[in-house]
């Protein structure tokens, strides 16, 4: 099918250089975005400014934009960037092939969005992670903040670093988000959620600060213990209490273990108390009350590539409707673990999960573009559906990968699914694009079933059609 026209917007203020492009795009420079016509839709901008800040102030525009917040934004090659400068742009400008690839996919996935979230910053967000092959939202260290780390994206989508921060979380309660590479562990104020904390040690008895490390002795004539200095006495070692001469460690004194004294209340401890005093508020705890705080990648959720896909179609669970024919993960979970229980008090009720898995998907997709590959895919689950009785569930997980959970079916009855399954792939599939399936399937016993892990029970299915 022919590409569609690539417009490559260049904001530059320098003017000079000029990109290489192939013979189906096509260049618009403008020196802000400001002087874009309404009317016109870029496949992707690049920027070219002599100033760091010029840059980060057009980013930052860019991404706060309700029209362009998730386009494709490169930059032009340059030596050095700022940390934030990479976590805002999609690299820097390279070979006309590949940025001709990268933006023809952006189109095709951009072409496949439908979702219409209520939430004008959850759109903004979904569809950003949506339409980059490898999307994620990626935390910036900044010791001047607060909580130490920030997600400039999600920052700039919504105006405000709190409101950043509501904003994923609402993704992650939604299940529309989930953590990918975790990137540090904190421990946080409990107070004002500060990361800046001072740990400070105290006397265990008096709680004062005033402390010091001291070696002490313990007389073994009369018991007497105290800091090393109390025993010099002109240049030997003599117990204030007894009078007594300490000359040999072991058989007239030792060192007890206690080596910190407090200066307010005179206490010999081993180990001093420890309190953490947030800077922020001044807000002092014990460690074990601090909030512990990973600071992770995010990712697109299944459920959130669903919703991206498919959008007014997903509903919420809650009112079990159905995606094109598939349940919810969640809903296919809850339902294997009632049929498994029912097989356990009634044997004569057996079950059986099957699972497929499209194995040469990321191979269609190089040679035939996402669009004709998921168009490919769709028919697939259509005919699918056709030998799949009413009673069956079957939900998706990924792009690639099926479960269907069969009730009152033996392995006889999974056996003929299987056989159907593959009547249909050899029949039904054309226009050259030869899917890979695999199968692997699981069913119950006959005789005495014993109830199972039904989470272990889906993961050893899928570890099963892996490659």
């Amino acid at each position: 099918m022919p590409h569609p026209q690539q417009d490559i917007v260049l904001l530059t203020s320098t003017g000079g250089w000029r990109p290489t492009l192939q013979h189906d795009q096509r260049l618009h420079v403008f020196t802000s975005l400001t002087q874009l016509p309404a009317d016109m839709n870029p496949a992707a901008f690049l920027l070219a400014d002599s100033h760091d800040g010029s840059l980060l102030d057009t980013l930052r525009s860019l991404r706060g934009h309700a029209r362009f917040a998730s386009h494709l934004v490169f930059l032009c090659p340059r030596d050095e960037q700022q940390a934030m400068l990479a976590l805002l742009t999609d690299g820097v400008w390279q070979a006309a092939d590949e940025m001709a690839r990268q933006i023809s996919l952006w189109q095709q996935r951009q072409a496949l969005l439908t979702l219409q979230h209520a939430d004008p910053y959850l759109q903004l967000l979904l569809s950003y992670l949506w339409t980059r092959e490898q999307g994620s939202l990626q935390p910036l260290r900044d010791w001047r903040r607060a909580g130490v780390y920030g997600y400039p994206l999600a920052e700039c989508l919504t105006g405000h670093e709190d409101t950043a921060q509501l904003l994923i979380q609402q993704a992650l309660q939604q299940g529309l988000l989930v953590p990918d590479t975790l990137h540090d562990r904190l421990r946080a104020c409990p107070s004002c959620a500060s990361a800046h904390l001072n740990y400070i040690d105290l006397c265990p008895s008096c709680h004062h600060h005033d402390i010091r490390q001291e070696s002490a002795i313990h007389c073994f004539n009369c018991g007497h213990v105290a800091p090393q200095g109390h025993f010099r006495q002109q240049g030997t070692l003599t117990c204030p209490n007894c009078s007594s001469r300490l000359r040999h460690i072991g058989s007239d004194y030792d060192r007890p273990m206690e080596n910190y004294q407090c200066l307010a209340c005179s206490e010999l401890f081993i180990e001093p108390a420890i309190r953490a005093r947030c800077t922020a508020c001044e807000q002092s705890c014990e460690p074990a009350q601090l909030h512990t705080v990973k600071v992770h990648d995010y990712v697109l959720s299944e459920r959130g590539k669903l919703l991206c896909r498919h959008g007014d179609q997903l509903r919420e669970l809650q009112v079990f409707r159905l995606v094109g024919g598939l349940v919810s993960p969640e809903l296919f979970r809850f339902n294997l673990s009632w049929v498994d229980q029912l097989c356990v008090r009634y044997p004569q009720q057996p079950y059986s999960l099957v699972a497929l898995r499209l194995g040469n998907v990321p191979q269609l997709v190089a040679q035939h573009g996402y669009q004709a590959t998921m168009q490919q895919l769709e028919r697939l689950q259509q005919l699918l559906q056709e030998h799949i009785r009413s009673t069956d569930l079957a939900t998706l997980l990924t792009d690639d990968l099926y479960l269907i959970l069969l009730p009152n079916t033996s392995v006889a009855g999974v056996a003929t699914l299987q056989q159907k399954i593959q009547q249909v792939l050899a029949q039904g599939m054309s226009d050259g694009l030869a899917v890979a399936l695999w199968m692997h399937s699981y069913s119950s016993q006959p005789v005495q079933h014993q109830a199972q892990d039904t989470g272990l029970l889906l993961d050893a299915l899928c570890n099963a059609v892996l490659p």
